[in-house]
């Protein structure tokens, strides 16, 4: 019995240490906040002058790679853009929108939701409130600032009326956070 004790008490303190040294050598990190298709978030970070750990952030929440991921509202894709809206940023951008098959395409997809948040980003000039739009709408997060629902800060993102964008602006910036850390020069 004791002999089974020791076993188990090596093997918790052979993984801490594991977990210890990955974590100092950001290997762990890496693994939990990965770059997928580093190129086209780049390309399409510069376009719009974007930062682009924002833009994995945005992807990580939003559906953790999976350029197949179809949320229960519909939401197509990496950056989980609605039918609608992508049709709508396509025509703005003259990028053809026929069905939800162009909408998942990975660079369609990354193209289209980066330009979104730029438009957010410069509509509203506040990244934060920008982030909550691009979860909740505009028209939402519009109708919260003027009705003083929400001062629009992240201080404050606990008085945002929707549980799911208060939680989405959380993980989004934590995420960003992250990101910045791990991969920034």
């Amino acid at each position: 019995m004791k002999t089974r004790f020791k076993v188990y008490g090596l093997i918790i303190i052979l993984v801490l240490a594991i977990l210890f040294v990955l974590q100092q050598t950001d290997v762990l990190w890496r693994h939990l906040y990965p770059t997928e298709y580093n190129e086209l978030v780049y390309e399409y970070s510069e376009k719009y002058d974007l930062d682009p750990y924002l833009i994995f952030s945005i992807i990580r929440i939003e559906s953790r790679y999976n350029e197949d991921a179809v949320s229960r509202r519909g939401a197509l894709g990496l950056m989980q853009l609605m039918p609608d809206t992508a049709k709508w940023i396509g025509e703005k951008q003259d990028i053809e929108i026929n069905n939800n098959e162009d909408i998942l395409n990975p660079e369609t997809n990354i193209a289209l939701g980066s330009w979104y948040l730029k438009h957010l980003i410069d509509y509203y000039d506040d990244k934060t409130i920008a982030i909550a739009a691009y979860n909740a709408g505009r028209g939402n997060v519009s109708r919260w600032l003027e009705e003083g629902l929400w001062d629009g800060t992240l201080n404050s993102a606990a008085d945002i009326p929707f549980a799911e964008t208060r939680e989405y602006v959380y993980k989004v910036n934590i995420a960003h956070k992250k990101y910045r850390e791990i991969y920034y020069d």
